[in-house]
């Protein structure tokens, strides 16, 4: 997996552009996410993978995925 990105003018701040994907959970095979703008909708019906690609961005900026952020409030 490996994103793209470029950098903003303030300090701590970024902009994805891609996200390239490869056999992380339920994305099978090579996809290609993007280009992302300054502001990104992300919409699907359930089971559509909407919450996987926010755990893949978050991998990516060395986050702590949403899955988990979920199983610790619960």
């Amino acid at each position: 997996m490996r994103g793209s990105s470029s950098l903003d003018s303030l300090p701590g701040k970024g902009h994805l552009d891609t996200l390239e994907i490869e056999n992380f959970k339920s994305y099978k095979g090579f996809h290609l996410i993007g280009p992302f703008s300054r502001f990104t909708a992300i919409i699907g019906p359930n089971g559509s993978g909407k919450s996987n690609l926010m755990d893949a961005i978050s991998f990516v900026w060395r986050e702590t995925p949403i899955s988990r952020r979920h199983q610790k409030c619960v």
